[in-house]
């Protein structure tokens, strides 16, 4: 009987302490999964909003509006979103089949003619991204139901492109 009351107890104990650890798991694989989204996204975006006009020339550069909106496809694309509202450098996304909470990116883009290899210019790419974090297990959604904290997976990025001349 002392045997199966210390066995129930281990029992109790390990699954206290795994479901923290299948949480965090949980958060770094949907981490990786939005890092790898937006990465794919932006050197697909780059691809697509080279100044055609100018591809003759030998002087390509990136359309800023282009980017955007080639970055806000591709990664709507990718995780199988939808764009709700763009305004400014905000891009909001959510989720038809309710797989992802709404995920709001940040786009700042500044061109430098003055910092730049073999008289090149560079644009750097500044894209913050948010996106509220719901937890999945029953342990965790209750602790976080008695905290008025808001749990968020958040990323900071910098994308540099360099024109062709």
């Amino acid at each position: 009987m002392k045997n199966t009351v210390i066995a129930l107890l281990l029992v109790i104990i390990a699954v206290a302490f795994t479901q923290p650890l299948v949480e965090t798991l949980n958060v770094v694989k949907e981490k990786v999964t939005l890092d790898a989204a937006l990465k794919n996204a932006c050197r697909a975006a780059r691809h697509n909003a080279l100044s055609e006009a100018r591809l003759g020339d030998l002087d390509a550069k990136v359309e800023e509006d282009g980017f955007t909106e080639h970055l806000k496809k591709a990664f709507a694309e990718t995780l199988d979103l939808v764009p709700t509202v763009s305004a400014g450098g905000q891009l909001r996304f959510t989720s038809p089949r309710g797989r992802w909470n709404e995920i709001s990116l940040s786009v700042t883009q500044i061109h430098d003619e003055s910092d730049a290899f073999d008289e090149r210019g560079v644009t750097k790419t500044m894209l913050e991204l948010e996106t509220p974090y719901v937890f999945r297990t029953a342990l965790l959604k209750k602790a976080a139901a008695l905290t008025s904290k808001a749990f968020v997976i958040k990323g900071k990025y910098n994308f540099l492109s360099m024109d062709i001349n």
